[in-house]
């Protein structure tokens, strides 16, 4: 079981599981939390966007 403070162990866990793959994406919720990410490795996409639909129905 994983709780918030093992952020750190999972992405390297995930990394480790999918070493061999050519690429592997993560797209933060907020930009705010991309610094984490860049901690273990990761940059941001140099014309990356995220996009969602919000349905409030």
């Amino acid at each position: 079981m994983f709780s918030a403070w093992d952020g750190g162990r999972l992405v390297e866990l995930v990394r480790d599981r999918y070493r061999d793959y050519f690429f592997l994406e993560v797209m933060p919720e907020e930009r705010a939390n991309a610094p984490f990410y860049e901690r273990h490795g990761f940059r941001l996409m140099e014309d990356g966007a995220a996009m969602q639909i919000v349905n409030r129905g």
